[in-house]
């Protein structure tokens, strides 16, 4: 693809209708009081900005590296500490992934996939939902695609701050590095050949991510915590998390229950089986067309080449890591893999549409009520049969939480978002009416009454948690 001016892309009418499309659908939940995970994420942030590190410390077993509660503390200083300014986390780096995902595209596969790539992601409900309170899972997303992207421009400086911002946010951020190394590893014989080798100091960028990995275990041990070990259900659970990845990979014990589940929302869940259909046939035919005419060793010497690699030896390593770590499997587990299915799937639209020859609209127009019914719906027949159903305040959703996931099972569309603003606006309610909320299911207002009472108090809602909540439906 032809050099192009960042300014070209940028204002790319269609790159513009998918962030529009992205906020439209995520700005009516702007405000929304932090729910499960979301409002575990808020406490800590919150803690940590009242009281850094000992505070954090000595309210949690265990946590994540930082960067969450880095750049929760950078907006609660900015914007002050309520449901709004928390809430904003969201919408400016789901931004900045949207474009970031849009660019990557379009450097490896052409600006038409980049357009659809970006689309897909921009009104996907497993970005949104989990976005709503700028979840690790999100913002480790974002910070991934940055890290391949300027890998591929070979932007030294981007690419180590993406690179650190990947493993700040979340441990498997690491993948990204150890994935590159790897494949710069296995082509260096041809790029050596080729006069094209990796630059000194690119190497450094991709070693510095591993500097901070010691310094976090160092910082830690010397506070007498652990790296990340709550929710292990493994047999080697009491070695620590680390020793539980090694003994999952060398002893194969990676396919366990946990892994199945998990690997049943990547591949199945909410229409994915859909997409991975579509990436499928796609990929037949770019093989067939494309295998012999370019030589496997041609497709190492090229910068896109070697990114798109680094993307699937990712992909392969998170499945066979995170995925299948024996924890409760909440779908969004999936979703740093999840852009770079829609790469895929953007390639493989265009390949079909030139073997079949037919026009886009024949294409998409089938396909947007299937997206359409997977945000605000859960009506696939197959994650139906699946999982079954339930009903949690007026939505009906997929009973994931009733197969490993726990209550954060219901966190992979936007009825998860439309849950979560119900239960704000009852609050909300009884805040003015009296302090105490009336619902239809009083579980699902304060499902961790712990952490809820927290947030009560931290963001002034005035509800009595001696009795917070009745029931209305008896």
């Amino acid at each position: 693809m032809k050099e192009q001016n960042l300014k070209s892309f940028l204002l790319d009418p269609y790159l513009l209708l998918s962030i529009g499309s992205f906020l439209v659908l995520f700005l009516p939940f702007l405000g929304t009081i932090p729910y499960l995970d979301g409002n575990i994420d808020f406490v800590k942030g919150y803690d940590f900005f009242s009281g850094g590190f000992s505070k954090l410390f000595q309210n949690w077993a265990s946590v994540h590296p930082p960067g969450k509660e880095l750049i929760a503390l950078a907006f609660f200083k900015l914007f002050g500490v309520n449901r709004y300014s928390y809430t904003l986390i969201s919408p400016l780096f789901g931004v900045l992934g949207i474009i970031l995902i849009y660019l990557l595209t379009s450097r490896i596969f052409g600006k038409i996939p980049g357009r659809i790539s970006t689309f897909l992601l921009a009104i996907n409900p497993l970005f949104l939902s989990v976005g709503i309170f700028s979840l690790t899972d999100y913002l480790l997303t974002i910070f991934v695609i940055g890290s391949f992207y300027f890998y591929l421009r070979e932007k030294i400086f981007p690419f180590v701050i993406f690179l650190t911002l990947s493993f700040l946010t979340k441990e498997s951020g690491l993948l990204v590095p150890l994935s590159i190394i790897l494949i710069e590893l296995l082509t260096i014989k041809e790029t050596v050949s080729k006069k094209r080798s990796f630059p000194l100091n690119a190497w450094l960028a991709l070693i510095f991510p591993f500097l901070i990995v010691y310094f976090w275990f160092n910082f830690l041990k010397i506070n007498g915590k652990p790296l990340w070990s709550d929710w292990n259900f493994s047999e080697t659970a009491k070695q620590g998390s680390l020793y539980t990845i090694v003994n999952n990979l060398t002893t194969f014990s990676f396919f366990n229950k946990y892994a199945y589940e998990n690997w049943l929302h990547l591949f199945v869940l909410n229409f994915n089986w859909l997409y991975w259909s579509i990436l499928i046939v796609g990929t037949f035919l770019l093989l067939k067309k494309n295998l012999l005419k370019k030589p496997f060793t041609m497709f190492l010497n090229t910068s896109s080449g070697k990114t798109l690699l680094s993307i699937i030896l990712f992909c392969t390593l998170y499945s066979l890591t995170v995925l299948s770590f024996q924890t409760y499997p909440i779908p969004r587990y999936v979703l740093p893999i999840t852009p770079f299915i829609f790469l895929g799937v953007a390639k493989s639209l265009q390949e079909i549409q030139k073997s079949l020859k037919i026009t886009w609209s024949l294409f998409l127009i089938p396909l947007l009520p299937v997206i359409g019914m997977s945000l605000f719906l859960s009506l696939d027949p197959i994650s139906s049969t699946l999982w079954n159903k339930e009903t949690v305040l007026g939505q009906e959703i997929y009973a994931m939480r009733k197969k490993l996931a726990g209550n954060d099972g219901i966190t992979y569309n936007m009825q998860y978002a439309l849950i979560a603003k119900k239960r704000t606006q009852q609050i909300l309610a009884a805040k003015i009416k009296g302090q105490i909320v009336y619902s239809e299911n009083c579980f699902w207002i304060y499902p961790d009454p712990r952490n809820d009472s927290k947030t009560n108090q931290v963001l002034k809602l005035n509800i009595n948690f001696e009795k917070p909540c009745l029931n209305t439906d008896f």
